[in-house]
Order: structure tokens, then C-alpha cells, then sequence
């Protein structure tokens, strides 16, 4: 191995989410996705549910500042966005005893400080979702804005991104350079210069882009991260080129 390479894990170590983090993460989530199943008035709703976000993606790097929760319900597109919303807000009211906690979003309801014990701070995101073939499909989610429900794949997105590090592909590479990508721009915006106007996208954005500008010719750390930036750069230019 050579030394950059060496240098490239010693910092994906220190960005990697302690334990502690994780450890935080798991006893926010876990018993609220069994009281939801349990509820006395939302569990003729609730049919399953799973981790989505940088967390489940194991794309998260330093603290985890979010969970987010997709709860799979039998609701339909009959049912309205705001309705849902409301019924899971009050369950989520009921659990945490505290109806001014949870928060209305466009498509979710958040927590804020799920476990305000602890000195980490943390939101958790609950998004209601409904079937539309089957779980392992794309599946619609609230739009309050909207006043419909739009939608989303969850799950193709997780597989995407697990297909895109498998060894066959990139060697593992894929999820470490997300990391490395998401932190270089953490960097540049708030520390490096924190002065010049750039637009801040969220983790999910960043992760979409180096997923979108992976080259999987490249074999180390160094090569990968310069080859994202020139594609991104390329294709940006290539975009305001047809734009105009």
C-alpha cells in the first residue's frame, strides 16, 4: 500500500461516526419503529418499517445528525398528505409526551433531540410511505406542499448505492469516497472559505453527485477523488453549455 493510500484510510478512521454516535443512533430508532407497530390508534396503519439516509447508507461521516425512518402504511392516495401527517404526529406526540416536539416537514415529521439525555444532537425524520406493487419497489410518500403524494425509491436508492461498492465494482471504494466527498466540501464551505457564496447541498445531493460522476476504472483513493472532481467539473461545463 502506498503511503498516500495509507494517509486516505488513516482519514477515513477519523471521520468514520464513533461509536457512541452509532450507539445513540440505534437506541433513538429502534424503540420508536416498535411503538409505532404498537400504538393503540396508529397500528391499523403501520404494516413495517426501515432505516433510509446517509445512516442506513452508511454514507454519514463525524456525528449522524439525522436518522430518517420511512413507516410503511396501508393508507392509499385517497387518503390526503396533511391527514396522514396529522395521524403520525400524534402518535409520534403520544410517544415522546411532548405534542410541540415533533415537527411537520414537507413529506415527514421530525424530532428534534430524540433523546435529550445525552450531550448529541440528533433529529430523527419520519416519512409515512404507502405501496404501491410491493415494499421492494418504488412507493409514494406525503407531498404537504403539494397537496399529493409523490414518488420516491428508498430502497432503489439503497441498493444503488451497496451495488456501487461491491468488490466487483470499485473495491469497496465507493461508500469511503462519498465520505471523503461529503467532508472536502464540509471543509471548503465552512472552514476553508467561509466567505464565498457556493451552494450548500444537503448529504443526499453530494452522495447523488458522486454516485452520478463515479469513474470505476480508478483503483485508489487519490485517483478516485481527482477523477469525481474533473467529472463533475466536465459535466457542469457540459450543462451550461447546452442550458445556453
Amino acid at each position: 500500500m502506498s503511503k498516500l493510500e495509507s494517509q486516505f484510510n488513516d482519514f477515513l478512521s477519523n471521520i468514520e461516526p464513533d461509536a457512541k454516535a452509532v450507539k445513540y443512533a440505534k437506541k433513538a430508532h429502534e424503540p420508536l419503529r416498535d411503538y409505532l407497530s404498537e400504538d393503540e390508534e396508529f397500528r391499523e396503519y403501520f404494516i413495517d418499517s426501515f432505516l433510509y439516509g446517509s445512516y442506513r447508507r452508511h454514507t454519514a461521516v463525524g456525528d449522524i445528525k439525522d436518522v430518517d425512518i420511512v413507516i410503511l402504511t396501508n393508507f392509499s392516495e385517497k387518503d390526503k398528505p396533511n391527514d396522514v401527517l396529522k395521524k403520525l404526529k400524534s402518535a409520534l406526540a403520544r410517544y415522546y409526551k411532548d405534542p410541540e416536539n415533533p415537527e411537520y416537514q414537507r413529506r415527514s415529521i421530525r424530532v428534534n433531540d430524540p433523546l435529550p439525555v445525552s450531550d448529541t444532537e440528533m433529529t430523527l425524520d419520519i416519512i409515512p410511505a404507502i405501496i404501491v406493487t410491493d415494499d421492494e419497489s418504488p412507493l409514494k410518500v406525503p407531498d404537504r406542499e403539494a397537496g399529493k403524494w409523490v414518488w420516491t425509491n428508498p430502497k432503489g436508492h439503497i441498493k444503488h448505492t451497496s451495488d456501487l461498492n461491491e468488490d466487483e465494482v470499485s473495491g469497496g471504494r465507493f461508500v469511503p469516497l462519498v465520505k471523503i466527498f461529503k467532508w472536502w466540501w464540509k471543509y471548503q464551505c465552512e472552514e476553508n472559505q467561509p466567505d464565498v457564496e457556493r451552494p450548500k447541498p444537503k448529504g443526499f445531493w453530494l452522495e447523488c453527485l458522486a454516485a452520478e460522476n463515479f469513474d470505476k476504472t480508478k483503483e485508489t483513493y487519490a485517483e478516485h477523488f481527482v477523477a469525481l472532481l474533473k467529472m463533475f467539473m466536465k459535466n457542469t461545463e457540459v450543462r451550461k453549455k447546452f442550458r445556453s
